[in-house]
């Protein structure tokens, strides 16, 4: 679990230091010439006009980016290692939209689902379970609960997502339950 949380937070630093850049440069209406803000060469720093505090600003988050990007390969090559090692990894990795690491993900946080009495109880740990509103007689149900697992249950959204891009079948499920719910879901 340390390894995948150790993920997590990586990618949320680097998330928040890209939105630092952005939100400087749209401060001090800077448009750089490239797309490539972050790779090796941020070499635009030098040919854009700006003040030097936010020269100085830009490179140090670049820095930043760019050491968060090596520790997150770092990271990565270790959870794709023990996830092509995982046998329940490796069978999760069959389904539609999820790789590596969603497998490996699910794998270290249900930690085998023979822990679990029935289906009810995964889906309650993993945060699916529907809310229950009971008045005497009268039953509703309604969203998710989410008192469950976050990380299981964002990790699930976003296979879910993949499986509707890249699989017609998932694709048409999902249009017609939009359909008839009228909005996205």
């Amino acid at each position: 679990r340390e390894l995948v949380k150790q993920h997590a937070s990586i990618v949320q630093q680097h998330t928040m230091e890209v939105n630092r850049v952005k939100a400087l440069l749209l401060r001090n209406k800077i448009k750089p010439l490239t797309d490539n803000l972050f790779g090796k060469r941020a070499n635009w720093i030098e040919s854009t006009p700006m003040t030097e505090d936010v020269k100085f600003l830009l490179q140090q988050s670049i820095k930043q980016i760019q050491f968060l990007s090596e520790q997150k390969k770092q990271v990565d090559a270790i959870i794709e290692t023990k996830a092509v090692q995982n046998k329940d990894a490796i069978l999760l990795q069959t389904m539609p939209g999820i790789g590596w690491y969603g497998a490996y993900l699910l794998t270290v946080y249900i930690d085998g689902v023979e822990r679990f009495k029935s289906v009810e109880q995964l889906i309650s740990y993993a945060g699916l379970a529907p809310s229950i509103y009971q008045s005497g007689k009268t039953l509703n149900l309604g969203h998710i609960s989410k008192l469950g697992r976050p990380e299981i249950r964002t990790q699930l959204v976003q296979s879910a997502w993949i499986a509707v891009r890249k699989k017609n079948r998932f694709r048409k499920k999902y249009l017609k339950v939009k359909r008839k719910h009228g909005k996205p879901l």
